[in-house]
């Protein structure tokens, strides 16, 4: 039969932009297209692509803004073959320079390491100091790593029996003090 894919487009996240740089504007959007393997930078004031990013990752989820000219996509590094299918090795954070035009990898070594590899999903954040926290979504796993790359800590989302394993979605990471003050408001009895 025919091998085809049913969402030839397959939305995976949308980051809106929050302030104005040399790169993107303050209503722009990056919009995750997991089955083109495709990021995009989009205006939606004016109806236009004003960026594609594509080639260094496979089937990626997260795409987040680290800074002014860099963003960082989640590459699940997942392949379908005619036989085939799979995450090939691990995942991976790829960052994007605007400035430069490159592509680099983010802890690479620390994610072959601890084996990170979900085949769908997958969130990332990388701080202001450097460190990572990464979502391994079908293993159930949260890993934060160091800016040294330096596995910190972890979590495995398990029963109380440890015998049965729970995926995690959207998880965050909150490093920021005026969003955790906010977050207390309504959490603390006043």
């Amino acid at each position: 039969g025919i091998n085809y894919e049913t969402k030839p487009i397959h939305l995976n996240d949308v980051q809106p932009v929050m302030e104005d740089t040399q790169y993107w504007k303050r209503g722009d959007v990056f919009i995750s297209i997991r089955n083109l393997s495709m990021v995009l930078l989009y205006r939606p004031s004016t109806n236009k692509i004003l960026w594609k990013g594509f080639g260094d990752f496979f089937y990626q989820h997260d795409v987040d803004i680290i800074d002014d000219k860099h963003i960082s996509i989640f590459n699940n590094n997942y392949k379908r073959f005619k036989s085939s299918k799979g995450v090939d090795g691990f995942n991976e954070i790829i960052l994007y320079n605007f400035e430069a035009e490159k592509y680099t990898t983010k802890l690479r070594n620390s994610l072959a390491f601890e084996e990170v590899k979900t085949y769908t999903g997958g969130c990332h954040k990388v701080l202001k100091n450097g460190d990572l926290f990464v979502q391994e979504n079908d293993y159930g796993r949260l890993i934060y790593f160091n800016s040294q790359g330096n596995k910190v800590w972890s979590f495995i989302n398990r029963d109380e029996n440890n015998s049965k394993l729970y995926k995690v979605g959207w998880c965050r990471i909150i490093d920021d003090n005026k969003e955790i003050e906010n977050i207390k408001k309504f959490i603390v009895p006043k």
